[in-house]
């Protein structure tokens, strides 16, 4: 299910902070499921997106937080329950965030990182690759044909280059200053 993800012990940011370094994306019939590894604490998130078309997007995360075996068990739980099974989608470095245009919510997402420095101890990443999934229902997504407006807007977005002047920390919060550091 999972790869061992490394070790190691990244900066901290308060206490009740996760840094998710490696963040993995699966999908069922009704739901995507989004696994992230926490190197400061040995142990894996798990989210839970729900399927649907409709104004507000279900999401919620698992209470608690899985060793790898754990998190491999709960995995194999969910394909099982699942009809048609439980799909991997892809690896991810960071989620940017949940967008909707017109019909369907997107997840945007970091695939490809490059390590330019440091701030105080902590390194401080170029975003190189972002991609854009697709979160909904795959009945209403297959049998819905897309509107031009939908197809304009995520064009749009997809023009905007994030692989230029965009950075991010996962130990450090950039939009602090120095000096409150």
């Amino acid at each position: 299910m999972v790869a061992e993800a490394g070790g190691g012990q990244a900066g901290g940011g308060g206490p009740g902070t996760a840094h998710l370094s490696r963040i993995y994306i699966y999908h069922t019939r009704h739901a995507f499921f989004i696994a992230g590894y926490c190197r400061s604490r040995c142990r894996y998130a798990l989210i839970k997106i729900v399927r649907q078309d409709g104004p507000e997007l279900q999401a919620s995360e698992y209470p608690y937080s899985y060793t790898l075996k754990e998190l491999n068990g709960m995995l194999r739980q969910i394909q099982f329950a699942s009809q048609g099974g439980l799909q991997y989608v892809t690896k991810a470095y960071g989620i940017i965030g949940c967008i909707r245009f017109t019909s369907a919510y997107y997840l945007l997402i970091v695939t490809k990182k490059a390590h330019v420095g440091a701030i105080c101890g902590h390194k401080v990443y170029a975003v190189r690759g972002v991609a854009l999934v697709t979160l909904g229902a795959p009945a209403a997504v297959a049998q819905q044909p897309e509107s031009h407006i939908e197809k304009r807007y995520r064009r749009l977005l997809m023009a905007v280059d994030l692989t230029k002047n965009f950075y991010f920390s996962l130990t450090y919060h950039l939009a602090a200053s120095l000096q409150a550091s």
